[in-house]
């Protein structure tokens, strides 16, 4: 049975007007290189978390030509079904509905819960510091509503005491500071729990077959007080760069792979691997929760060893349903009863 019975694009991408139907847990979108295959991923994707696993803005994913796009899906869930529609305006305006009645955003995000798998993933253990917290982060709050408020108070008073910074007005820098400092020590207790674990659950899909730790590296640890002497001290210097050089916006996270780290010096095939678990670990985790994760992987499994793709299939097999790209019709034997849409 589906999970999401249809899905709906205007003005999205490559995409002036389309509709799919989805009649089985495993979909399997076929085609040429820009058919436009990741371009429905990312809207289902979207339609759960409100943002784009390829770390694009709103201006990106509209048509050329239009000044707006829009997204709907018909959500099975349990008995009821709910209808989602998210349109996006240029210039930031935004509209949620669900079942044609403007929500607000708590009440719009995760009726299901998403995990995506593409190429893109090799840059968390290989990339900068800040792809390794966002997906952190979208873990968290993907479990957590409370670390999702704490996150969006925080960055909120961040960037208006950058403003602040760049003015030089360090009556306006205190008033914010006030916020962060709240909400840090939070945010890193939150962060601390999750990488725990995370490495747990990649421990255990390893089998130990390697050595595997994460490290956790606050750019600044301590209470609300320690923070609040933290930004003090920092005012000056930040008024004269012109934005805020300490905080949980410039914390990192270190994959430690055999004892040796990750980024510097594991492999190519070692940081696909990592990547795969980090992944899969997020999908183990989110389905501890209440509701519906849907897995979407575009175009993974042909990078696998047979013994990764195995995990891989046998890992997500308890999904409530599964979207897959591929350049060609696949001949796994897991994927035999799909439903194949050619693009």
């Amino acid at each position: 049975m589906a999970l999401i019975k249809e899905l709906s694009l205007r003005s999205f991408r490559s995409f002036q007007e389309r509709k799919f139907v989805f009649d089985a847990s495993d979909v399997v979108f076929t085609g040429e290189n820009g058919t436009g295959k990741s371009n429905v991923l990312e809207a289902l994707g979207y339609l759960s978390t409100l943002r784009s696993f390829r770390r694009s803005g709103v201006r990106d994913m509209i048509n050329i030509g239009s000044d707006f796009f829009e997204l709907g899906a018909v959500v099975a869930g349990g008995r009821s079904v709910s209808n989602l529609t998210v349109r996006e305006q240029l210039g930031g305006a935004r509209q949620l509905l669900v079942n044609n009645a403007p929500v607000k955003l708590g009440d719009f995000l995760f009726e299901y819960r998403c995990v995506c798998f593409s190429p893109g993933d090799f840059s968390i253990g290989s990339g900068a510091a800040g792809v390794r917290r966002r997906f952190l982060d979208q873990l968290i709050s993907s479990n957590d509503r409370n670390y999702l408020a704490l996150l969006s108070q925080y960055v909120r008073a961040l960037t208006q005491r950058n403003r602040a910074a760049k003015m030089k007005n360090a009556a306006a820098m205190r008033a914010f500071e006030v916020v962060m400092a709240e909400n840090a020590p939070g945010i890193i207790s939150c962060r601390r729990e999750a990488i725990s674990q995370l490495e747990t659950q990649i421990r255990s899909l390893l089998a130990g077959k390697y050595d595997f730790a994460i490290r956790y590296k606050p750019d600044f640890d301590g209470d609300t007080e320690g923070f609040l002497r933290r930004f003090h001290s920092m005012r000056q210097r930040e008024m004269q760069r012109g934005c805020t050089l300490t905080g949980t916006q410039l914390d990192d996270i270190e994959f430690i792979l055999d004892g040796k780290f990750l980024r510097t010096f594991g492999s190519t095939g070692q940081i696909r691997m990592v990547t795969l678990m980090l992944r899969l670990a997020e999908y183990t985790l989110l389905r501890r929760t209440p509701s519906p994760v849907v897995v979407l992987a575009d175009d993974v499994t042909g990078e696998l060893d047979d013994n990764n793709r195995e995990l891989f299939f046998r890992t997500v097999s308890t999904a409530d349903m599964r979207f897959h790209t591929y350049a060609v019709w696949p001949e796994y034997e897991t994927l035999r009863s799909a439903q194949f849409i050619k693009l």
